[in-house]
């Protein structure tokens, strides 16, 4: 019956309904149809493989190929290391879905299932986290085969990834269920690393195909190639249950400074973009809201550009290397606009300016015990290094209290959010270490050291921030109606000389 194609009057229309008619014969048909209606030129002599592909270049000199010679000898791990951006991808949302929301017991009860229908608001979403979730757990089953312990931990009883799993494994740590995540991520990123190390080995002068990375050079002199080369702790920095604030990122902030001169970003762009971002918190969920969460984690990938790549050209707009350093690394960017005409030297204020609005709707939400009564005693020592006037005739030799305001929220929400018993500590050993980055950049560091109250504990930055606002708004108030009263005062007098000069 095959040979019916040598007749002069079967075509390629007949064949196709063969195929569709005989499955069977949609190999043999498909040969039939490259060596019948293909031109001579086109047709293969024999069928090529990657077998044949690495015979060939290894037969001949690979030295001229060296870019090829580092593939061919990682290419069985190769086929690990795609596993990985799907897995912390979605270990990522999980972050920012559930960070500070769910207790560690929670999330031994919660299943992904539960998860994926409880952040869905409608179908289409759902239909994509469970999207993300099954690329998650396919990549998770495709590893986890090959990891037989880790450290000195053996694992017999392998967890395979379903919906009906806790979302406790999507906790990457090194313990409890953490440990097969940890070890995964860990695993792959050692194959990630070793694959860029031997790339980096490469000059650039003998593989043209590397020229490209000659374009990334930021500063305008001693320019290198980096990499972007990853730990696990990096995939730590963002984990989402009760898992200890890394303060990495705090000192990242001190070390930026430093690397980078930074400035403040004029008062009236402040206050537009201040508005844009109160604007969010009001929409909330709106498809028109910026995701101020994403967008402060935004922040934090460009300050760890920033000090890995030791940038120092500060004029670089914030866009220019989102564009071409972050999409590179294949982050999904969003919300950019809001960085428009701003350079590096901008990149802290935006930061804590996030992050300050991000602060103002959860720090209410921490541990009863660290919500402390302040004494009378407490309340007194405060007063007496708080200056409480908002003007220009504020005393020098006092701390503003709006300053020791945002230190304190800064503290909560770095330190607080998360149950770390240190409620007992002595709250000057956070507020003295200035490479924390809590208070302004204007603040006296020396007026600090000796101003601070060391009857103040941890457990009573929260009581301390609130009451501190309280006197803030009254000595507002005050103030305002002594202006009122000056300024009727005032008014009054010339109304009355007016009045006796008009009966005079």
């Amino acid at each position: 019956m095959l040979d019916l194609y040598k007749q002069s009057s079967f075509d390629i229309e007949q064949l196709e309904i063969l195929k569709k008619e005989f499955s069977c014969f949609e190999s043999i048909i498909a040969d039939i149809e490259i060596n019948t209606f293909l031109p001579k030129l086109w047709k293969p002599v024999r069928k090529v493989n990657f077998e044949d592909f690495y015979t060939f270049y290894i037969s001949n000199n690979l030295n001229e190929y060296p870019f090829l010679s580092v593939f061919f000898k990682h290419y069985e791990s190769l086929k690990f290391i795609k596993y990985l951006y799907p897995i912390i991808k979605f270990v990522k949302i999980l972050n920012s879905k559930l960070e500070y929301h769910l207790t560690r017991k929670a999330a031994q009860i919660m299943t992904f299932h539960e998860f994926i229908k409880k952040e869905s608001v409608d179908n289409s979403e759902y239909i994509n986290l469970k999207s993300l979730f099954e690329e998650f757990a396919f990549s998770w089953n495709s590893v986890i085969s090959h990891i037989n312990q880790y450290q000195s931990k053996e694992f017999f009883d392998k967890p395979y990834m379903t919906l009906d799993l806790p979302v406790i494994f999507g906790l990457v740590e090194q313990k409890d269920s953490g440990i097969y995540l940890y070890a995964i991520v860990e695993f792959l990123i050692k194959l990630h690393n070793e694959f860029l190390n031997n790339v980096m080995t490469i000059p650039i002068e003998k593989c043209k195909s590397l020229n490209f990375i000659k374009d990334f050079s930021w500063n305008y002199l001693n320019s290198k190639t980096y990499f972007n080369v990853l730990t696990v702790v990096q995939a730590l920095d963002n984990n989402f249950i009760n898992y200890e604030w890394n303060d990495k990122i705090l000192r990242m902030l001190f070390d930026v400074k430093k690397i980078l001169s930074q400035e403040s970003i004029l008062a009236d762009k402040m206050l537009i973009i201040s508005a844009m971002l109160q604007q969010s918190i009001i929409l909330n969920s709106s498809s028109n809201s910026i995701n101020l969460s994403e967008l402060l984690l935004l922040c934090e990938i460009i300050l760890c550009f920033i000090k890995e790549l030791l940038i120092r050209n500060n004029n670089i707009l914030i866009l220019d290397l989102v564009n071409q350093w972050l999409k590179l690394a294949r982050y999904n960017i969003t919300y950019t606009d809001i960085f428009k005409e701003f350079s590096l030297k901008h990149i802290i204020a935006f930061y804590e300016l996030i992050e300050e609005q991000v602060a103002n709707s959860v720090i209410h939400d921490i541990d009863e015990k660290l919500k402390i009564s302040l004494t009378q005693q407490i309340m007194d020592s405060i007063n007496n290094i708080i200056d409480y006037d908002d003007s220009e005739n504020q005393n020098q030799q006092l701390i503003p209290a709006k300053a020791f305001v945002l230190a304190l929220k800064r503290f909560i929400y770095r330190f607080l959010l998360i149950d770390s018993g240190v409620e007992n500590m002595g709250l000057y050993i956070y507020f003295l270490d200035f490479t924390l980055n809590l208070w302004t950049s204007d603040m006296k560091r020396e007026l600090v050291k000796k101003l601070f109250p060391t009857c103040l504990l941890v457990s009573h930055a929260y009581s301390s921030y609130v009451y501190l606002l309280n006197e803030i708004e009254k000595a507002t108030i005050e103030r305002q109606n002594k202006s009122f009263a000056s300024t009727s005062s005032t008014t009054r007098k010339t109304l009355i000389k007016k009045y006796k000069k008009f009966t005079d």
